[in-house]
């Protein structure tokens, strides 16, 4: 024990004490569970050999946790674990309702690879709940306490105790004192933790195994010998008769769960338990039902093969024409093939922005095309119908490489800037020019605000002022001056009633002004503002469906970690006329092994998208991990999260180079690749 420092008292288990410790010369945080043997001629409890045994077995898992070393102490030994920050159990129980839908996502994928794991290695854990599913401070889920755990015999000729699993998570063979069983019981587990999670409180919540047994009876009906045949060979089966009773739909225990949720989870929660779907082929079962693929997994898409083509041939048309048979693969969950993408080849210079200015751009219905404009470092706009794949339009060339636009699709008009500061207004349908404006230095960001008192322009120029124009005439309503000689970058809120400026890894902290003030400058008054109370700061966002909710990435005060902090933001009358509120509602330190993320994206108005390098990282604003994809093999460039009214569904895009992963479900994708469209 001289190698630690104790540094508190975790909790108490049937053969121990569990404490967090620091290992003197790594720093290293563990978990030390210290085993006293009660009387020395009883030797080591058979349940820490079990725990040591099942461990030693299944030796590192990501979804297991490690133990680290197990040594000697005093009349007894201590097992060293990594140290997980909490468990399931307690993100349950202070959750304020019923886990989010990705959080359970992420809480179930975690636990069936655990669970696949232990079960390939002929592993029963016995007693999986979650206060023995541990999370750790990313948000990993770790399955722990293999006290109960057992090599269980494959052919089934192996005698166990039946006095296993928590009463809450018993499975009823166990309930009706099996000896000889499997697997199974681990399943019924799964399912009971899954059905908490939707529910937020257990399912079947005995006080007793009587009342455990007419818990699971009142809402799965009694089982029948037709059913489940081998009841009758169970040694309690004739011991106590219950009253028959019909199944409850599982629709009326847990009214706020999806079908698609609620089919997975009768799936486990079966009589027979060689009927229970086994862990390691739920992802499979799922992939046949497409709403269980779209909403309980989150799993990769395959990356596209893309194929160049010339502007204007039948080829594209065929491949749309085609189009019901690549539905019909799509919702039939995971596609078996990559899907094919077409390239559109018509830019002469690279292609540096893409924005659509039709309203429908994720289905193609035939009643309204689908147009997306472009511009590129060649000093053209373009725009481009996607259900055709042909050009519409290019504007004449302009005298420098464009470098940014913005469109207004209920306008019907595109915006564009290049690269010396000059502002156009272009008609989408024909690409007529209807307005310029030039910017004193070239521009560092644009944002559209479709206010309802009239769409805007806000356009940041090099050296630190905000312009504020009209559209579609590019008339200035207002110049402000936000960080002196530092180029800014804008971020409107959903509401446009916001504005977030910053400066990136600078020293100055961002700023947030009310968008009435800019609408209506007062002389000699300085736009109503307020800076935020941090420094260098990198990303940021708005919550793409909560009104004013900000979230930020930056330094913390002594520069050494990442920090995201949340935001909301509120406006009161005063005698000066308004104030602005800022409440911080959250904040965490992003983990030390990730690095920088480059791309931030408000997924929810709790859940943020981060990009780092080639992993899409989901987080809660809290900071809890909910999931992570590594799918690709180059740098994410450029990332897309779009959300329509359409089922509520929500998508997120990233861009590789010049291929593109497909995380969720989506029905079109679009990348700039050097000259051309995919």
């Amino acid at each position: 024990m001289d190698q630690y420092c104790i540094l508190g008292r975790i909790g108490e288990g049937a053969h121990g004490i569990v404490f967090k410790a620091k290992h003197v010369e790594t720093g290293e945080i563990v978990a030390l569970k210290k085993v006293a043997l009660r009387r020395l001629e009883d030797g080591i409890p058979n349940q820490a050999l079990r725990e040591i045994k099942a461990l030693q077995e299944i030796e590192d898992n990501q979804y297991v946790v490690q133990l680290k070393a197990v040594f000697p102490h005093g009349a007894g030994f201590v097992l060293a674990f990594e140290f997980m920050l909490s468990d399931l159990a307690e993100v349950v129980r202070h959750a304020q309702r019923p886990l989010a839908q990705a959080q359970v996502k992420s809480y179930l994928q975690m636990l069936l690879k655990g669970v696949a794991f232990c079960h390939a290695n002929n592993i029963v854990h016995r007693d999986l709940k979650p206060a023995n599913l541990l999370i750790s401070a990313s948000g990993q889920l770790k399955i722990a306490d293999f006290g109960l755990a057992r090599v269980f015999s494959p052919d089934g000729s192996r005698l166990y105790t039946h006095q296993v699993a928590t009463r809450w998570y018993r499975a009823p063979e166990l309930l009706y004192g099996a000896r000889q069983y499997d697997q199974g019981v681990d399943l019924w587990a799964v399912g009971c933790i899954l059905g908490e999670l939707l529910n937020g409180s257990p399912l079947f919540p005995g006080e007793n195994d009587i009342e455990q047994l007419c818990c699971v009876l009142r809402i799965l009906g009694t089982p029948s010998p037709q059913v489940w045949p081998e009841i009758m060979e169970l040694p309690d089966y004739n011991k106590i008769s219950f009253k028959e009773q019909a199944p409850v739909p599982l629709g009326e225990v847990l009214p706020d769960a999806s079908p698609q949720a609620l089919d997975l989870l009768g799936q486990f929660l079966l009589y027979p338990p060689r009927q229970r779907i086994s862990a390691s082929q739920v992802w499979n079962e799922v992939s046949r039902t497409k709403e269980l693929w779209r909403q309980l997994c989150l799993r990769r898409w395959s990356s596209c093969k893309d194929s160049q083509m010339t502007l204007g041939t039948q080829t594209w048309k065929q491949y749309y024409l085609c189009r019901s048979e690549l539905e019909f693969r799509m919702e039939s969950g995971r596609p078996e093939k990559d899907f094919i993408c077409k390239a559109i080849a018509g830019h002469k210079g690279e292609i540096d922005e893409l924005a659509y200015i039709s309203t429908n751009e994720y289905r193609f219905d035939g009643q309204e095309k689908s147009v997306v404009c472009t511009v590129s470092s060649d000093g053209t706009v373009r725009a481009w119908d996607l259900q055709e794949g042909t050009e519409i339009w290019s504007s004449p060339l302009q005298p420098a490489a464009l470098v940014n636009l913005v469109t207004y699709p209920r306008l019907q008009l595109v915006v564009t800037v290049d690269e010396r500061g000059l502002i156009k207004v272009w008609e989408a349908e024909n690409g007529w020019e209807s307005a310029s404006f030039f910017l004193p230095t070239h521009s560092s960001a644009l944002e559209a605000c479709d206010h309802p008192e009239g769409p805007l322009l806000l356009a940041a120029s090099a050296d630190g002022a905000l312009y504020t124009l009209t559209i579609p005439r590019l008339q200035l309503m207002s110049r402000v001056s936000m960080f002196p000689n530092h180029p800014a970058s804008l971020l409107c809120s959903p509401d446009h009633q916001w504005v977030f400026a910053s400066t990136q890894n600078s020293e100055l902290g961002p700023k947030v002004f009310h968008m009435r003030s800019l609408l209506c400058p007062l002389e000699d008054e300085a736009p109503v503002s307020t800076a935020l109370p941090i420094w260098l700061t990198s990303r940021a966002c708005w919550a793409p469906n909560k009104a004013a909710r900000l979230m930020v990435m930056h330094r913390n005060d002594n520069g050494m970690q990442l920090v995201v902090t949340t935001y909301e933001l509120g406006a009161k009358k005063s005698r000066n006329g308004v104030d602005i509120l800022v409440q911080q509602i959250a904040s965490f330190i992003l983990p030390d092994t990730m690095m920088p993320p480059h791309l931030m994206k408000g997924h929810s108005s709790q859940v943020i998208l981060l990009v780092s390098g080639s992993e899409l990282v989901l987080f809660t604003i809290h900071g809890l991990q909910l999931a992570a994809f590594q799918d690709h093999q180059k740098p994410i460039t450029s990332m897309w999260v779009w959300i329509y009214s359409c089922g509520k569904r929500q998508h997120e895009h990233c861009r590789r180079g010049s291929q593109k992963h497909r995380h969720k479900y989506s029905e079109v994708i679009l990348l700039p690749s050097a000259t051309g469209l995919r």
